[in-house]
């Protein structure tokens, strides 16, 4: 026998399936590999870096979103704002956020092809 779900709570059913599919998408560390080809910055109000847009030679993702609040290492903040990142290729510690990469960590890879 079925029961009959309205669509407000059908609504909220599918709404909680998906906040918690992302919340749990949200706790993996997503590693790959890839070179930088572009930079995007995004400014506040306050005219200062809100956040960048990364795009990269990755062949399953072109951009990942960097957050200094998000970073474990204040340095990769100052290496995008300073362009040091520049012919060098890196492995990315990324999570996802609501199907977006957000990165939280990067090492230089000196033998990437």
């Amino acid at each position: 026998m079925r029961t009959h779900i309205s669509q407000d709570h059908h609504l909220q059913l599918i709404l909680t399936k998906f906040y918690n599919m992302t919340k749990k998408r949200s706790n993996y560390i997503y590693k790959f590999a890839g070179k930088i080809i572009n930079r995007w910055k995004r400014i506040s109000d306050k005219n200062k870096p809100y956040f960048y847009q990364l795009d990269i030679d990755n062949e399953n993702i072109d951009k990942i979103f960097v957050f200094q609040k998000k970073l474990q290492r204040n340095q990769i903040w100052q290496d995008i704002e300073q362009s040091n990142y520049l012919g060098k290729k890196y492995g990315f510690s990324c999570k996802n956020y609501m199907g977006n990469y957000g990165l939280i960590d990067w090492q230089e890879l000196k033998d990437y092809e």
